[in-house]
């Protein structure tokens, strides 16, 4: 649908603030932010404001002006930003907050929010917050996305004995921070309702909207073509949940049904696949990389299966598979996040029960293409990004 604004509707000038730009689309806070901008554009003048590792590519910027009045992309140094997350630690902030944070970065920001003098201010990520303390007389929200003290602590229980005492430590300090920014905003999204009921729960903060992730499904939608694979993994595999997720899946269930189906086959696809995933191809398991096009590596499986149990939010892999007609097996923790799937997604916690549910989806084809057309249906009805993004409609109170 081409975008349309209407400038006798628009109500606020909202600075956007973000540690990363919106373009590409290449990781789940980017892909959320820029539907989020898009949805906002329609009522609002935005402004925004964005991190950006160099090299930074200067043509990004350009799609993004249909939407945005004003766009400053301020540079952002990995070597120079690893010595703020040591510094910062000093300080009392997390290393996740801390790499972010720079005193130069803080005046730059300054400078724009007094130059450009917004009516609201959006930050997405805990990580940005600080950049704006003690802005008592502007209105500001903030989206949390997930619970990144809930995600740090499923790190900690699944790391040694050393990692595990470091990541309770980045957990408590991010616990900290949380409550401390419950103060600083009016509003305050999140994903995923788990990740809601836990800030609630542990008295970090106390009044929440659920905002979902949702999926263009004109973009997702199914391909007829050949299925070359019977199971498809897809997401950014340099990111850790995934990584674990991936050699769980290859080492825990495909290989031990390889057994029973010697010519079973498996893609793992994403960008910037770690090491250790690199290390999985081989005896049916392709490794595919970084893909133009993501929806290919859908359409190529018959099964999507995802076994993820690090992490925290909504899994927008699992969204877009169920777009395509791809019937999906996951975790509990996944479907939770998602809300009532009830014969929509099969749930598995052992390798056993993944197995026991591909083999019968393998084996029967009418069964994949039913589960598959009410999942595309549900996720019409419920995951479009204009309903998803509905809630956003407060910042006109």
């Amino acid at each position: 649908m081409p975008f349309s604004k209407h400038p006798d509707d628009i109500t606020l000038k909202l600075l956007v603030l973000s540690s990363r730009f919106p373009l590409p689309l290449e990781k789940g806070d980017k892909l959320r932010l820029f539907h989020q901008i898009r949805y906002l554009a329609h009522r609002h003048q935005i402004i925004l404001v964005s991190l950006a590792e160099e090299p930074f590519d200067q043509s990004l910027v350009k799609p993004m002006q249909e939407f945005c009045e004003e766009i400053y992309v301020i540079p952002h140094r990995r070597n120079k930003n690893m010595l703020n997350a040591i510094l910062g630690l000093t300080r009392g902030l997390p290393a996740n907050i801390g790499y972010f944070y720079s005193p130069s970065t803080k005046r730059k920001i300054d400078g724009i929010i007094e130059k450009t003098r917004p009516d609201f201010i959006y930050v997405q990520l805990i990580r940005m917050a600080p950049y704006i303390k003690h802005r008592r007389s502007i209105d500001m929200a903030i989206d949390y996305m997930d619970a990144f003290s809930l995600r740090v602590q499923r790190r900690a229980s699944q790391s040694g004995y050393l990692l595990n005492f470091l990541w309770q430590i980045e957990a408590f300090l991010i616990k900290r921070q949380e409550r401390r920014f419950a103060d600083w905003f009016r509003y305050h999204f999140i994903i995923a309702e788990t990740d809601q009921k836990f800030l609630h729960e542990e008295q970090l903060v106390p009044s929440m909207t659920l905002l979902k992730n949702g999926v263009d499904t004109l973009f997702y939608r199914p391909r007829i073509g050949h299925q070359k694979y019977d199971i498809v993994f897809v997401g950014n595999m340099s990111y850790h949940p995934n990584i674990l997720a991936a050699e769980y899946l290859v080492r825990k269930i495909f290989q031990p049904f390889q057994k029973r189906r010697p010519d079973l086959t498996l893609l793992i696809a994403g960008a910037d696949p770690a090491p250790t995933v690199i290390q999985l191809a081989g005896n049916g398991v392709v490794i595919s990389g970084y893909m133009d096009d993501i929806r290919e590596a859908y359409a190529s499986g018959r099964v999507f299966v995802a076994p993820i149990f690090a992490g925290s939010g909504m899994q927008n892999k699992i969204l877009e598979a169920m777009s395509m007609e791809i019937p999906c097996i996951t975790s509990y923790q996944v479907i939770n996040a998602i809300g009532s799937v009830e014969n929509l997604i099969f749930g598995a916690m052992i390798p056993d029960e993944y197995i026991e549910h591909l083999a019968r989806l393998l084996d029967n084809e009418d069964e994949r293409k039913l589960v598959g057309k009410r999942s595309r249906q549900f996720i019409v009805e419920n995951f479009s990004w204009d309903v998803c993004c509905g809630p956003l409609d407060k910042l006109n109170d």
